[in-house]
């Protein structure tokens, strides 16, 4: 991975620049790593298999651009993690019909990305409601059981539905859902909140650095200008 970090560095890069160059770097490559390894295990399932194209997709068009330019194309991250979303909504949809594993709080780290890159606000803010206006859609189907995890995806269309009851389908009542949505949404916006404030934060220090440095370099330049001689003979 060095060598590839190597590849794209440029000998006038800054520490914010090399570390972003390798964020996108690593992280594009793992996720892309993943995202194929996911997709050769789930080659047999009817579904996963065409969701995980997107996140496939989403390292590639952040990757590649990385290469060819040798600078960090903030467009491309922003598809990018609109593309891994897409896979995530769609895995998270598929895995409640199936009471498996979420992945919904993936988001998080997509957020974190976004934050921690200085994209546009926009794409913070459509990740963070994307995933709230995604958590209550479901919640309202887990309390009131209207058949959205009924949707026939497989060619058995029962074949994972939610039948465990004696009068399917079956509900788990508004509170239940409302529950599931309260902390799911609380536990997303809080660590969206603090991680806003450090990067900020970090942001505004930077910045403040980047001042004492120039009024540094002015004051030396004022100095290096001052006869300290004639002004002794004076």
């Amino acid at each position: 991975m060095s060598c590839l970090l190597q590849w794209v560095l440029q000998p006038g890069d800054d520490q914010l620049t090399v570390f972003k160059k390798k964020m996108v770097l690593n992280g594009g490559i793992y996720c892309f790593a993943i995202c194929l390894l996911i997709f050769a295990l789930a080659a047999h399932d009817e579904i996963k298999g065409y969701f995980t194209i997107p996140g496939i997709l989403g390292p590639a068009v952040c990757v590649i651009p990385l290469f060819a330019q040798k600078k960090v194309n903030y467009k491309t991250v922003e598809i990018a993690l609109y593309l891994v979303s897409v896979t995530l909504i769609l895995y998270d949809w598929v895995n409640a019909r199936r009471k498996s594993a979420r992945t919904w709080q993936w988001f998080v780290v997509l957020v974190d990305v976004a934050l921690v890159m200085n994209l546009p606000v926009r794409c913070t803010y459509i990740l963070c409601v994307s995933v709230v206006t995604w958590l209550a859609f479901l919640s309202t189907e887990d309390g009131l059981r209207w058949g959205f995890y009924d949707v026939p995806l497989e060619s058995g269309s029962t074949r994972f539905a939610m039948c465990d009851c004696a009068i399917p389908p079956c509900k788990y009542g508004m509170f239940y859902g409302i529950v599931n949505f309260v902390i799911g949404a609380f536990i997303f916006l809080l660590d969206f909140y603090f991680t806003r404030g450090f990067a900020y934060g970090l942001r505004r220090e930077k910045e403040s650095m980047q001042n004492v440095i120039q009024a540094a370099e002015w004051i030396a330049d004022c100095l290096s200008r001052f006869d300290l001689a004639s002004a002794e003979a004076e």
